[in-house]
């Protein structure tokens, strides 16, 4: 038998369409069940309410073939947001003026959410918490908008000072290198505010003043741990400053352990040496202390009163007496009044007799010269 290649192609057509011959009408046949079964299913589905699901989302069918539209409606317990084209509304949904926030699905989110703008707490409704909450034991707050607060935030004409997770909590917090308190309400403390017994004071900004500061015109002055110093010196390079139980720095005349020290109008402690104040004279020791009594300076003796101030006339310390002009201690013959007195060199009022460059003088009790005894001294010679 001879074979061609067109006889071998043409026998090949005969087999293959034989073929599709046996094999087309069941797929027909497969292809019409499927179809009858589907609208079958049609046709019962449309009997009952049912989700439907496409590319663009999820909507709500109705048995009659139609859908809810631009409203709310609760199924199977759920509260689902409709837009006009009866699909799902996901996100955040406002719904006569309240917010609520839908999965993909259109389901409540609930619990804590976070977005570009922020952190939310949402109830089981997919509603944010507005303003306080308390979440597991902590204090937060939300603003109108739901985002929760964190860092400073001033609420109703206070500030807050919340921690980076959001939320508040009083007593003392650390932030940016500075120190701030918060009281009960979380709310930040400024001015003068004790604490388990010690004084502090924070600035404007709430954060905890160190050093120096003015409150109500008076100047305190803070330690390195912030809490108020009192009775105490406070030494700035070379000038000193003195506070006093209340805090505030001290002027004027002040007595610290039984001393008396002057500060001026600016509060620095007065410099050693002879000071007049209001028309007196006072002498500052080294420490920075009023001399008193008997002392003597360049040679000369004065003395100074137990205030501190440079005496003048006659002085009784000690049981002795003595006499001071332009606040020196007289020495030798000094005419006082119309009374002759004799002083020793160390000021001390003579009083009976005494032998001066060979004579001898009586002195009365009050210091005063008897001349009527030189003269009978001079006659006896």
């Amino acid at each position: 038998m001879k074979f061609t290649v067109k006889g071998v192609c043409i026998t090949l057509l005969v087999i293959f369409s034989g073929f599709l011959l046996l094999l087309l009408p069941s797929f027909i046949m497969g292809k019409v069940k499927n179809y009858l079964i589907a609208r079958e299913n049609r046709e019962i589905s449309r009997q009952e309410d049912h989700w439907v699901y496409n590319s663009t989302g999820r909507r709500f069918e109705y048995h009659d073939g139609s859908f809810i539209q631009n409203t709310s409606q609760e199924i199977d317990g759920v509260t689902y947001y409709f837009n006009e084209q009866g699909y799902v509304r996901t996100g955040w949904v406002q719904e006569k003026g309240v917010l609520y926030y839908r999965d993909s699905d259109g389901t409540p989110e609930t619990g804590w959410f976070e977005d570009e703008n922020g952190k939310y707490y949402l109830d089981e409704n997919g509603s944010p918490r507005i303003g306080w909450a308390d979440i597991d034991g902590k204090k937060y707050y939300f603003s109108s908008s739901g985002v929760m607060a964190t860092g400073f935030t001033e609420i109703e004409g206070h500030q807050y000072l919340f921690m980076d997770d959001g939320s508040v909590s009083p007593g003392w917090m650390d932030k940016d290198g500075k120190r701030y308190y918060l009281d009960g309400n979380g709310a930040v403390s400024t001015g003068m505010k004790e604490i388990e017994g010690k004084t502090y004071f924070f600035r404007e900004d709430g954060s905890m003043a160190t050093g120096w500061i003015t409150n109500n015109g008076s100047r305190c002055y803070m330690g390195e741990d912030g809490a108020m110093v009192t009775n105490a010196w406070i030494d700035e390079g070379s000038q000193r400053h003195y506070v006093g139980s209340d805090g505030k720095e001290q002027t004027g005349w002040i007595t610290v352990n039984g001393k008396r020290y002057f500060l001026t109008p600016e509060g620095i402690l007065a410099d050693s040496g002879w000071m007049k104040q209001n028309d007196k004279w006072y002498f500052i020791d080294t420490d920075g202390s009023a001399k008193t009594g008997l002392f003597q300076s360049e040679g000369k003796w004065y003395y100074l009163t137990e205030d501190g101030k440079l005496q003048e006339g006659w002085v009784d310390s000690q049981g002795k007496r003595y006499y001071l002009a332009n606040g020196q201690l007289m020495t030798g013959w000094r005419k006082i009044g119309d009374k002759q007195y004799y002083f020793n060199g160390d000021g001390t009022m003579a009083t009976g007799w005494i032998t001066i460059d060979g004579k001898s003088y009586f002195l009365k009790e009050d210091g005063s010269l008897d001349t009527s005894a030189i003269k009978k001294e001079t006659a006896a010679q």
